[in-house]
């Protein structure tokens, strides 16, 4: 009488073994996206500097550099600011943002891209002298990409700084010497959206 209750048991402990190694599967899928994201998100890979008010920031490559507050002030569309920082990453500016976007030429005045920074905005600098024609099409793709995360992102020509690649947003700078596409996608995560006129991941336009 009890070996066909054995024999049922046993069959009802093997119909279950493939839902129980289905709910093991999917949660280590929930632990790995899990991490993923974390690391995504926690700016784990930025190594930062902290230049002190009154010196000279170096021009040192791959650091992320924590500038001094040079001011956010609004002046007159036309004034000349004289900034500190080459890329500038604050300061004084024009009351009239620059249009996010894609600037191969005719780059946007200083003072209008200083305020898109004052509004949480992300800006890579490409020195166009210094770039080929592949590492140009490689930024290209990667702002794009960038830009469809968060739109607040500007890639811009500039031929007066000395590294190849600058990026800025607000007091924050880090310089390349190469298309380093895991930095700049580490940098736009730690920064964007936090200008000093956002509160809580929200900007002004």
């Amino acid at each position: 009488m009890s070996q066909p209750r054995r024999g049922r048991r046993q069959v009802s402990q093997k119909s279950q073994l493939p839902l129980v190694f289905g709910i093991g599967a999917a949660i280590l899928v929930l632990v790995v996206v899990g991490v993923i994201l974390l690391n995504r998100g926690n700016g784990s890979e930025i190594e930062k500097v902290t230049v002190a008010e009154g010196t000279t920031a170096p021009s040192t490559t791959g650091v992320v550099q924590e500038l001094p507050d040079e001011g956010q002030q609004h002046v007159a569309d036309g004034t000349k600011v004289e900034y500190k920082q080459n890329p500038p990453t604050s300061g004084s500016h024009w009351s009239g943002p620059a249009q996010w976007g894609l600037y191969q030429t005719n780059p946007p005045e200083d003072e209008r891209i200083v305020h898109n920074m004052e509004h949480g905005g992300v800006i890579i600098w490409f020195k166009p002298s210094a770039t080929s024609a592949a590492e140009n099409e490689q930024l290209v793709k990667l702002f794009t990409a960038l830009s469809a995360e968060q739109y607040r992102t500007i890639l811009v020509s500039r031929e007066n700084m000395d590294s190849k690649v600058a990026l800025t947003a607000w007091n924050h700078r880090q310089l390349l010497d190469s298309v380093d596409e895991t930095a700049i996608q580490a940098f736009f995560n730690e920064y964007i959206l936090k200008g000093p006129e956002c509160v809580n991941l929200r900007c002004p336009q």
